[in-house]
């Protein structure tokens, strides 16, 4: 019973591990809505939050520029692209993420993520709606001093609207 809880208690601290991408919001609009934009997802910024609202994003392309925590040494830029496919084959995504730490003159980190999205939808009628899509990662992480690893991951998602006022997303 002893290893059993403390197995537990191990596997319950690493749940709260965060990995060293995916710790910033790319979109400001995001960020002011504290978490529930993946409800919402209807931009071309869907690609890096829920795949599945990139059916709602048509053709548009949104490009961004931030200083985090108004540090000059760290910048963030973003580019995020959807299109919209002809028929009902969806809508396709493509994404990129910089994140870079200089200092003087030197850059010390960089994170760099590259996203291929899809999302289609699955059902609609007159008040629902349904879509699910995919989003998948190439993380590029380099260190100076350390060199640098690629990775790659892969995100779900789906979306639900249900009565045209209630949105669920995951």
């Amino acid at each position: 019973m002893r290893k059993i809880i403390i197995a537990l208690c191990l596997v319950f601290l690493a749940v709260n591990l965060a990995a060293i991408f995916d710790d910033y919001e790319p979109s400001p609009r995001a960020r002011a809505m504290g978490g529930a934009y993946y409800s919402i997802s209807d931009d071309a910024n869907a690609i890096f939050y829920n795949p599945a609202g990139l059916h709602s994003a048509g053709n548009s392309i949104i490009i961004g520029y931030s200083k985090l925590f108004d540090n000059d040494f760290q910048v963030l830029n973003t580019v995020a692209f959807s299109m919209q496919l002809p028929r009902k084959f969806g809508t396709l995504g493509i994404g990129m993420q910089s994140l870079d730490v200089d200092f003087q003159d030197v850059n010390l980190m960089s994170e760099k993520i590259y996203a291929l999205s899809h999302s289609f939808n699955i059902l609609a009628d007159i008040h629902s709606n349904f879509d699910i899509g995919y989003t998948i990662n190439m993380y590029h992480l380099s260190i100076e001093g350390f060199g640098e690893q690629p990775a790659f991951g892969i995100n779900l998602g789906a979306l639900a609207t249900v009565h045209q006022r209630t949105q669920i997303g995951f």
